[in-house]
């Protein structure tokens, strides 16, 4: 969960906390709809948070995976036919296919590349195999590619379902904050006078932030709530 997120996440639990320690007060607000919208925010971000930082991880992790398939892929094949080509098939029909810089490949362009040698190789098994390379080089060089094919999908796949995830935290975020919003007017009158528990209400439901107008402004822009200044927040506490 991004940072923005947790803090507009504590301050709908801290509602919710509010409503948990004073339910004999504001007993009539904790059957609202809005109490009911807030205890369903909560519920979904308990669930999506946790399989968004599931998706995190697990992206993260397939990131190094793939690099270790490229690396394996280019050390192991891209780079050692590409030498035995300059060696051998110098003036060969295939020659430039046969001999990619590996500088920059990587990712789609290093799976595009090394299926190209992969064919291009294929008229030139026989002398790979007379040159002592492996009598499945080829298909060994098709399976590592394939690998690193795979392992890209894998990382889309998980990126799509921590995008997923994200927009259903946020979605939970101004749903929360939007019953927050319902509930003060109704909390307000309940305990208008009472001094303390204004002030436990105040600091319950605010968005508790490190300065900067963009981290706020990011707030603002999950929540749907204009931003206030902490100099605004202290007055009003």
């Amino acid at each position: 969960m991004q940072q923005y997120q947790i803090y507009v996440g504590q301050s709908i639990r801290g509602a919710k906390q509010f409503f948990d320690v004073n339910g004999i007060v504001v007993a009539t607000v904790r059957e609202s709809d809005a109490m009911h919208q807030l205890e369903a925010s909560i519920a979904v971000l308990d669930a999506t948070g946790t399989e968004q930082g599931t998706r995190t991880r697990e992206t993260r992790g397939e990131v190094q995976r793939r690099l270790q398939l490229e690396q394996l892929l280019v050390r192991k094949f891209v780079t050692p036919l590409s030498k035995f080509a300059r060696a051998q098939l110098v003036g060969e029909a295939d020659y430039a296919a046969l001999t990619p810089s590996a500088g920059k490949l990587h990712g789609e362009r290093l799976v595009q590349t090394a299926r190209s040698m992969v064919a291009a190789a294929a008229p030139y098994a026989e002398k790979l195999t007379a040159a002592k390379f492996p009598q499945d080089f080829l298909a060994q060089f098709g399976k590592a590619t394939d690998a690193v094919r795979e392992s890209i999908d894998t990382k889309k796949e998980k990126k799509m379902l921590q995008a997923g995830a994200t927009k259903q935290i946020a979605t939970a975020l101004r749903n929360g904050r939007a019953a927050i919003a319902t509930l003060d007017s109704l909390v307000s009158h309940v305990i208008l006078g009472n001094e303390r528990l204004e002030r436990e209400w105040r600091a319950a439901k605010r968005i508790t932030r490190s300065s900067g107008r963009g981290a706020a402004a990011a707030i603002a822009n999950a929540t749907g709530t204009p931003v206030v200044s902490q100099e605004v927040k202290k007055e009003a506490a």
